[in-house]
C-alpha cells in the first residue's frame, strides 16, 4: 500500500499565558514519528520541558520506542518534566506503534478494534520511570487517529468526526473541548492511500 499521512494541529496557549507549555514534532521520515509533551504547569518553563522532549526524539528516532522514551527521560530531567507520548508508523508494513508517559490521549477512528488503541502509563518524562510499554496496532487508509493534550476533553463522541477532515477534527475539539485553564494541543493524522492520486 502507498500510504500518505495527512496531519493538522490545534494548539493554544491557557488563558493568561503567551507560550503554550505544550510541544508538537512531526519527523517525516521512515519510519514517520511522532512527538507530543505536555510540559508540567504553564508557560516558558513547561514549554522547555515539552520542546526538550520533541528534540531528543528527533536526534534519537531510529531507537525503538520504549528505548528512545527511557533515555528522553533522563535526557529532560534537568527540567520540570512532561506528560508525552511518541508515536511511529511505518509505512511500508502499516505498522503502527505508540508509547506515552502521562495525560496523552490517543483515540482512533477506522479499522480499529478499539477507539482507544494505546494508554499512557502513569509517571512524568523527566522523573524516573517504573515502567514503560509499546502498544502496536496498524493503520490503513481511512484510519484517524487523534492525539491530544489534557487541555482537550475526552468528552466528546467519535462518530461525530468520521466522515471529517483532519483539519475539521482538530479545530473542532479545540474550538468545543478545549480548556480555557489549561494549555490545549490536538494533533490529528489521517491515513490515504497515494496511489489513488
Amino acid at each position: 500500500i502507498n500510504m500518505k499521512i495527512i496531519t493538522a494541529l490545534a494548539q493554544r496557549p491557557a488563558v493568561g499565558q503567551t507560550i503554550c507549555g505544550d510541544a508538537v514534532a512531526i519527523y517525516e521520515g521512515k519510519p514517520y514519528i511522532v512527538a507530543i509533551a505536555d510540559g508540567l504547569g504553564h508557560g516558558a518553563g513547561a514549554s522547555e520541558a515539552s520542546q526538550a522532549f520533541c528534540q531528543f526524539v528527533g536526534e534519537h528516532k531510529d531507537l525503538p520506542l520504549d528505548n528512545l522514551m527511557s533515555r528522553a527521560t533522563k535526557a529532560i530531567a534537568s527540567t520540570r518534566g512532561a506528560a508525552a507520548a511518541i508515536l511511529s508508523i511505518d509505512q511500508e508494513t502499516n505498522k503502527l506503534s505508540f508509547v506515552g508517559i502521562g495525560n496523552i490521549e490517543l483515540r482512533a477512528i477506522g479499522h480499529f478494534n478499539s477507539s482507544c488503541p494505546a494508554i499512557c502509563l502513569p509517571g512524568i518524562v523527566g522523573r524516573s520511570l517504573r515502567r514503560v510499554k509499546v502498544f502496536t496496532d496498524e493503520f490503513f487508509p481511512g484510519d484517524t487517529l487523534i492525539l491530544f493534550s489534557d487541555g482537550i476533553s475526552t468528552r466528546f463522541e467519535l462518530q461525530d468526526f468520521k466522515r471529517k477532515s483532519a483539519e475539521e477534527i482538530a479545530n473542532t475539539l479545540m474550538s468545543e473541548r478545549g480548556k480555557d485553564h489549561d494549555d490545549a494541543t490536538c494533533l490529528v493524522l489521517q491515513c490515504f492511500d497515494s496511489a489513488g492520486e
